[in-house]
């Protein structure tokens, strides 16, 4: 899968995460677009660890909470993200 598609599939995954499964508004871009950076190296890493490693929906809503994780400790240790 190529990157544009890769970066498509988990803005719509995210879109559809708050839109559909929360029923809420989406974050802002912002928020999206870290997101999308979070997920592709955490992408990158489970690759190198993983030979078996499927990139999916599946794969993207894993990332969710931690990437909520990540957010919460970067707020208690002061670090802007």
């Amino acid at each position: 899968m190529s990157y544009i598609k890769e970066r498509q599939l988990i803005e719509d995954t995210f879109v559809l995460a708050f839109s559909t499964g929360l029923q809420t508004e989406v974050p802002d871009d912002e928020v999206m677009e870290s997101f999308v950076e979070f997920v592709v190296a955490r992408q990158k890493y489970d690759q190198s660890v993983d030979s078996k490693f499927k990139f999916n929906e599946r794969f993207i809503y894993s990332c969710f909470p931690l990437f909520i994780n990540r957010l919460q400790k970067e707020a208690k240790s002061g670090k802007a993200y």
